[in-house]
């Protein structure tokens, strides 16, 4: 069954690989895959130049 992350979660999570950490250990502490954190990565950099 497919986890469901808050959009807090995914907040926090693009802001600790944003202060420095890299994807991969941010996805192994929050137990999350790398491919779901770069996900959440690329839209945020998305969101911040006004792209949906």
């Amino acid at each position: 069954m497919p986890r469901i992350f808050t959009e807090e979660f995914k907040k926090d999570a693009v802001a600790l690989v944003e202060s420095g950490m890299s994807q991969k250990q941010v996805a192994a502490d929050l137990g999350v895959s790398k491919t779901a954190l770069q996900t959440w990565v690329r839209d945020a950099r998305y969101q911040s130049h006004g792209m949906t």
